[in-house]
């Protein structure tokens, strides 16, 4: 069954596997295709370029379509990776200034008593605690690990909340705007 051919798109010769086989391989196949899917969709100018370098480490590369910034998965994660690493400090120093670099439970700030500060959930996650401004607060290591994932009292947990409220309004947050931990 094997016969020597041409490829229908490069026009090289190729020894097709089956009587059926057009292309040379699949690259040819998918260029061949995406050719005649332009031609009809947009009268042959293609809006996805042929190479474009990657948005990450430069390389040049043909994108599947015009959102594809990046010549591969782990370029693409690294990106995220940066962009998320530093939500998360921003994250932290928003809540740390917001208390003052201040532990809520315990009064004690890291410049004065220099003890380290961490975010802590007032309602923990394993209780349903949701990564919003009004359920964070700056919290010492002691005090983090000693509440661990005790639920406060509710006249602890009330104090906390209003006071919390209250800063959040001072800042200007709104409260309720999901934080990146």
């Amino acid at each position: 069954m094997k016969k020597e051919t041409y490829c229908k798109y490069c026009k090289n010769k190729f020894i097709a596997r089956t009587s059926n086989q057009v292309f040379c391989n699949k690259v040819c196949s998918y260029k061949h295709y995406r050719k005649k899917y332009v031609e009809e969709k947009y009268g042959g100018i293609d809006p996805v370029p042929e190479n474009i370098p990657c948005n990450e480490c430069g390389k040049l590369f043909t994108p599947r379509n015009v959102y594809h910034k990046y010549c591969s998965k782990a370029c693409g994660n690294k990106v995220n990776k940066r962009k998320y690493k530093y939500k998360k400090r921003m994250t932290n120093f928003k809540i740390f200034e917001r208390d003052g670099f201040r532990c809520v439970y315990c009064g004690k700030t890291s410049y004065e008593d220099e003890i380290k500060l961490t975010i802590d959930h007032v309602k923990p996650q394993t209780k349903n605690g949701e990564h919003t401004m009004d359920n964070l607060v700056t919290s010492c290591d002691d005090c983090n690990v000693a509440k661990s994932d005790i639920e406060l009292g509710s006249e602890i947990y009330s104090d906390i909340k209003r006071v919390i409220a209250e800063r959040n309004r001072k800042c200007g947050y709104t409260g309720n705007e999901i934080m990146y931990l």
